[in-house]
């Protein structure tokens, strides 16, 4: 059966129009350039945030240790190791909780600064998934600490002239 060549070109003609006029169309242009940046947005806002909150881990457990050790110096009343309730490093942790995995240890005298209390802490990320660091112990923390498999290990040392 013949189609009528007059049929095929006005129907090629209402094609090239709508392509035409999809062509010259702006509608949407924002949501696909949103869907196109969201993404990288979204992963520097984490970013910033995660490596935000781990300083601020890390000058806590420096501030911490650093008390702790000046408390052994001029003997104030208050256990230094341990990560219990009664620790007075913990206690000097404002505003993180101090895990059970967190193991602080006191040398005493060290030749080299004095009064030194040491600390490795495991630091969990809000968003594991897009930090997927595998975490090992580093040398020089206490006895008796064990890496988690995934975040990572902070470590501070604090000293105080005896």
């Amino acid at each position: 059966m013949m189609t009528n060549p007059l049929h095929l070109r006005a129907r090629f003609r209402a094609i090239r129009e709508n392509l035409r006029r999809l062509a010259s169309a702006c509608d949407g242009v924002e949501a696909i350039e949103f869907a196109i940046v969201f993404p990288v947005l979204l992963l520097f806002l984490f970013g910033c945030l995660e490596f935000g909150r781990l300083f601020w881990t890390q000058t806590e457990l420096q501030f911490a240790v650093e008390a702790a050790a000046r408390c052994k110096t001029v003997s104030c009343n208050g256990t230094i190791v341990g990560s219990g309730a009664n620790n007075y490093a913990a206690q000097h942790v404002f505003a993180i909780n101090v895990p059970a995995g967190a193991v602080f240890a006191f040398t005493s005298p060290n030749p080299d600064c004095g009064n030194q209390v040491k600390v490795c802490y495991p630091f969990q990320f809000m968003v594991p998934t897009l930090f997927p660091f595998t975490n090992a112990t580093p040398p020089g923390c206490p006895q008796g600490y064990t890496a988690p498999t995934t975040g990572l290990t902070l470590m501070a040392t604090g000293c105080h002239q005896a």
